[in-house]
């Protein structure tokens, strides 16, 4: 069996056989009948040609039932991040989050041999704003970069703390080491940070935003085990500050080899 993701600038391949084969394709088409039918022959040289094609992701809602002696199985992407965070993890339950161009958040959940899931929602905040926003305020031409910079750097210095704001601890819910104002500390007269604890900065802003977005999803479905997936899980200075909350909102990461094809992987498996 042959899947295909398509993503806002790549795309990812699975095809299942002995074993499980995968590929990434730096590119995007526009799902002309020229395009797709250029895209499977490319495939047709990587993998066995496969007459049923399950496709996901982008517009590939859009594609008929049969293209040129194939038959087209369209998946749905919600159950696809679903199915794939589950089988890669081994979990029989948990927040499954895709953190794509966007982020999008699943509630998934084996019932004996079918799958369970909800959509609980997600946020138009991911690699694309990430990639964007290095580029705009630090000349990053890529995510990896982004990352390797913040490896150097120190968030503490773009953002005031909330111990520094109230000076004593006023709530369970407001640890003192956590941000309260992201790049307040630029506000203040003479301030040159650096490019480095910018780019902290800007990592550490996401990881809070989606944690903030989480422990709520988490809480109503009593369910703390997240699994994270999709092409942010490659930057390790990201992840690790994901996994830094884990200790003060119960909540546990999991971050599967090879997250950034589970989409894929779960409308092939």
């Amino acid at each position: 069996m042959l899947a295909i993701d398509f993503g806002s600038n790549s795309i990812k391949v699975a095809c299942s056989g002995k074993k499980l084969e995968l590929l990434r394709l730096e590119q995007k088409i526009d799902f002309s009948r020229p395009e797709l039918r250029s895209l499977l022959t490319e495939l047709d040289e990587k993998f066995p040609k496969q007459l049923t094609v399950r496709v996901t992701g982008g517009k590939s809602m859009i594609l008929p039932n049969e293209f040129e002696g194939r038959r087209i199985e369209r998946v749905n992407e919600i159950q696809a991040i679903a199915k794939g965070g589950l089988h890669l993890s081994t979990l029989h339950e948990a927040i499954v989050v895709n953190l794509g161009s966007g982020t999008t958040v699943v509630h998934a959940k084996k019932l004996g041999g079918s799958l369970k899931f909800l959509h609980l929602g997600g946020l138009a905040l991911g690699a694309e704003s990430l990639q964007a926003l290095g580029k705009l305020t630090l000349q990053s031409k890529n995510l990896k970069q982004l990352d390797e910079l913040a490896s150097k750097g120190d968030w503490t210095k773009v953002d005031s703390l909330i111990s520094e704001v109230t000076g004593i601890k006023i709530s369970d819910k407001l640890p003192l080491h956590r941000p309260a104002a992201h790049f307040a500390k630029l506000n203040q007269k003479g301030a040159r940070p650096k490019k480095q604890d910018l780019a902290a900065g800007l990592l550490n802003m996401f990881a809070t935003t989606l944690i903030c977005y989480l422990l709520p999803h988490a809480q109503r479905m009593l369910c703390k085990r997240v699994v994270l997936t999709g092409g942010l899980t490659k930057l390790p200075v990201l992840m690790e500050m994901m996994q830094s909350f884990e200790k003060e909102t119960g909540l546990r990461f999991y971050m599967p080899e090879n997250a950034e094809f589970t989409t894929v992987i779960g409308a092939v498996v």
